[in-house]
């Protein structure tokens, strides 16, 4: 743990606003934890960096453990920035958390750096280290409760448990992080995040059932009744809602009948609802 540089002000002192200096003492202190290591880390070489003299950093901070909490708490706004991912599917919802991961990664490539060494655990105290280990915990909790959401309501494959999932889920994030240091290319990083969470959700996913089309399904938005809607956007889903509904789709040659990606997804709804219903009987 770092020493204590000057003394701390009371526990029950309020909290001020961070200023733009603050948080560039911050951002400056992440970087040098995440590239040069607890050791090098000093009040020194963090002023040198910023451009200011050693005493004028501890005008803003009480002490270099001080920097180190708020390299924590910063750590932590970025990465639960907007969670837990609200979707109607838990699917999606692992697919909005994937995509905030890996956008955070390329954004904050120092984040990903310091989570994945033990720089910061070596510069912290014991509550701070406990406190990276939170945001662990609470990312593979998050991921774990939408898989077996998922199972529940079998939208996830019966080829892979929940725990195996979350492994191929964080194991990806993990490698995507690692890739920064290789990817230069933003584009290039964006691309193979998607195309890996593309491959990750055929893997999640329960096949869907025969007969369903092949045509990819529309991402759902949040269910909201239609009365809360404008008028154009309500006189477009009643439209919609007539073709689903009119429409014959039956083929008497062939004896077949399409289903639309609506239609099937309301069918294989009925099909859970009274499958658990007899099996409870």
């Amino acid at each position: 743990m770092l020493p204590t540089m000057v003394a701390r002000r009371g526990h029950d002192a309020p909290r001020k606003t961070v200023s733009a200096r603050e948080t560039q003492i911050v951002d400056v202190a992440m970087r040098i934890i995440a590239t040069k290591g607890a050791r090098r880390f000093t009040a020194q070489l963090l002023a040198t960096e910023i451009g200011v003299t050693a005493g004028a950093i501890f005008r803003h901070f009480e002490s270099m453990e001080a920097i180190v909490d708020a390299v924590v708490e910063r750590m932590g706004a970025i990465l639960f920035e907007g969670f837990p991912p609200e979707a109607p599917d838990p699917i999606e919802g692992l697919g909005l958390f994937f995509q905030h991961r890996t956008r955070t990664i390329r954004a904050n490539p120092h984040v990903s750096r310091v989570l994945l060494s033990d720089h910061l655990s070596q510069a912290a105290g014991p509550a701070q280290a406990a406190r990276l280990e939170e945001f662990k915990r609470r990312s593979r909790a998050f991921v774990v409760g939408c898989l077996r959401e998922a199972e529940q309501d079998r939208t996830l494959s019966k080829e892979i448990s929940p725990e195996a999932g979350a492994v191929i889920m964080l194991g990806s994030i993990l490698f995507l992080a690692h890739a920064t240091a290789r990817i230069t290319s933003g584009a290039g990083l964006e691309r193979l995040a998607d195309e890996v969470w593309a491959a990750i959700e055929r893997t999640l996913r329960a096949p869907i059932m025969s007969g369903a089309p092949t045509e990819p399904s529309k991402r759902r938005q949040p269910r909201r009744a239609i009365t809360t809607l404008d008028l154009p956007t309500r006189a477009r889903i009643s439209a919609l809602v007539t073709e689903e509904i009119t429409t014959n789709r039956y083929d008497a040659a062939s004896g077949n009948l399409t289903l639309t990606a609506y239609q099937a997804e309301a069918h294989a709804s009925l099909v859970r609802y009274y499958t658990d219903l007899y099996e409870a009987a």
